[in-house]
């Protein structure tokens, strides 16, 4: 069915490219990063106005009381991470509110954030860092830290981290810039998050291109190496999402993730097999968009709704909702950003788990100022 167009209609249709050169340095923009704090995923005056009662926030509390010490950073279902950023969710919450029983999860995450440091070491492949590092860094991102040296501890490694090289030759860089699929868009998440987090404005930059490129936007950047292309619209530029209106072979295939559609076999084949990978592609999508967009936040309109087109592709074109038993129990959070950005009516849990990273997006869209900018 049709559905609406951007909820949020004063944010301009400025083209991707248009926003690329707006973050390319210059003499006359000396700072592209704000001063002061940077807020990676949500600030304190739109936490300050999140309830604290209800379905959503006391999942999320119950996830923050987990126990944080056995995060694994190389071990890829892992999902400490993602309860680490509960704790720092409602950290920044209950401090917001003065009440002290923040410092507890303060020191929670503090502690977690610092065992994390060589538990990389576990994996056997760069999967593992690129779903979880994103979580971590956030959830240390959303704290004050009590000792300038342990975070500078923590912060040599995020610096490290994005670089180190994986038993299977990647690294987290290296995958945010060679793979359109899933392990792709979690590294992007992971990526961006560690050069906000340091303040990295030229890896900034980088990642904005590279997430347009993989949009569509091939003149940002298209240095990707795909699998078999035939989920493609043109298969000699391949592009992550296909364009607005593509048509192959009679069949409707804009929106299309065609590097993880094609994990349910080539086109057309079976035109109703489905598979989980591409909600899961979507999670690093999602991830990376609301990142982006504190600063830009035309983001969601890049490539002609590029992320919307993605969602309604799946389940009015493929019939695959997020709901779908197909998909993971940890997709569900999806659907309420997609939702609270887009204004859309995608099915969605009453009650969700966190994502391969970040999640509880059914406590954070509970404020109409998240996830923009309320300055």
């Amino acid at each position: 069915m049709k559905r609406d167009t951007m909820k949020r209609t004063l944010i301009p249709r400025l083209t991707p490219i248009a926003v690329l050169l707006a973050l390319l340095p210059s003499s006359a923009r000396a700072d592209t990063l704000p001063s002061g704090k940077l807020w990676i995923w949500i600030n304190p005056e739109q936490i300050s106005r999140l309830p604290a009662s209800g379905q959503a926030w006391d999942q999320m509390v119950s996830d923050a009381n987990k126990d944080l010490m056995t995060i694994d950073i190389g071990n890829q279902n892992d999902k400490t991470d993602s309860y680490m950023m509960a704790a720092g969710l409602v950290y920044l919450k209950l401090r917001e509110a003065g009440d002290s029983a923040a410092n507890e999860y303060r020191a929670r995450v503090q502690r977690a954030c610092l065992t994390a440091i060589g538990t990389e070491g576990n994996a056997t492949d760069a999967l593992a860092a690129c779903r979880q590092v994103c979580a971590v860094v956030v959830a240390a991102n959303l704290i004050d830290w009590s000792d300038s040296s342990e975070e500078a501890r923590f912060r040599s490694w995020v610096d490290d981290i994005r670089f180190r090289v994986f038993p299977d030759g990647r690294s987290i860089t290296s995958t945010h810039r060679d793979r359109p699929n899933n392990w792709g868009t979690h590294a992007g998440a992971s990526r961006l998050a560690c050069a906000l987090y340091l303040r990295d404005e030229e890896t900034a930059r980088d990642c904005v291109a590279v997430f347009s490129g993989w949009l569509g936007n091939r003149e940002s950047y298209a240095g990707f190496e795909y699998g078999d292309l035939s989920w493609q619209d043109d298969e000699d530029r391949p592009v992550g999402i296909n364009p607005l209106g593509a048509v192959k072979n009679g069949f409707d295939i804009g929106g299309v993730l065609p590097d993880d559609q094609r994990r349910s076999g080539p086109f057309p084949g079976d035109w109703s097999a489905k598979t989980n990978y591409v909600y899961e592609a979507l999670q690093g999508v999602l991830a990376q968009a609301v990142m982006i967009q504190q600063e830009y936040p035309n983001v969601w309109n890049w490539s002609d709704q590029a992320i919307l087109r993605a969602y309604e592709w799946l389940e009015d074109v493929h019939d695959q909702p997020i709901t779908d038993t197909v998909n993971g129990s940890d997709d569900g959070w999806q659907a309420h950003l997609v939702n609270h950005v887009y204004g859309t009516d995608f099915l969605a849990p009453s009650s969700t788990n966190p994502g391969k990273a970040v999640g509880y997006t059914d406590w954070t869209t509970l404020t109409s100022e998240w996830p923009w900018s309320s300055e």
